[in-house]
């Protein structure tokens, strides 16, 4: 990929830039039909109602730890409304937002307790 990139900006006539790669996380997906998405699913529904669900984000999160090297799924859910600039320098979160994602925590920990995964 950082190839690719290089070749784009160099195609643009970019040829005074320099593009140094400082760092890289390995890429990780969990399949869409692992045994605990409907789960987070529901408890993400009974939380905060209509959601949208993405099946890919980009993300520098460190997954391919949980999903590459331990063989198990990841699964995130932001806590944050759109408006918390999130990794800004005013990133922020309303008190309600805090502790709808505590509501939600405790759900899908209680959620797949209950099953037999």
């Amino acid at each position: 990929m950082f190839e690719k990139l290089v070749s784009f900006v160099r195609k643009l006539g970019y040829d005074n830039v320099d593009i140094e790669l400082k760092g890289c996380v390995e890429p990780s997906k969990t399949p869409v039909d692992t045994p605990y998405l409907p789960l987070i699913e529901e408890a993400t529904r009974e939380t905060y109602g209509e959601y949208i669900l993405y099946p890919s984000r980009p993300s520098t999160a460190p997954d391919y730890l949980w999903t590459n090297v331990l063989g198990l799924p990841a699964i995130q859910v932001r806590w944050g409304d759109a408006d918390s600039g999130n990794h800004a320098p005013n990133e922020h979160l309303a008190i309600e937002t805090y502790l709808k994602g505590i509501e939600l925590t405790s759900r899908v920990i209680r959620v797949i307790g209950e099953k037999d995964l």
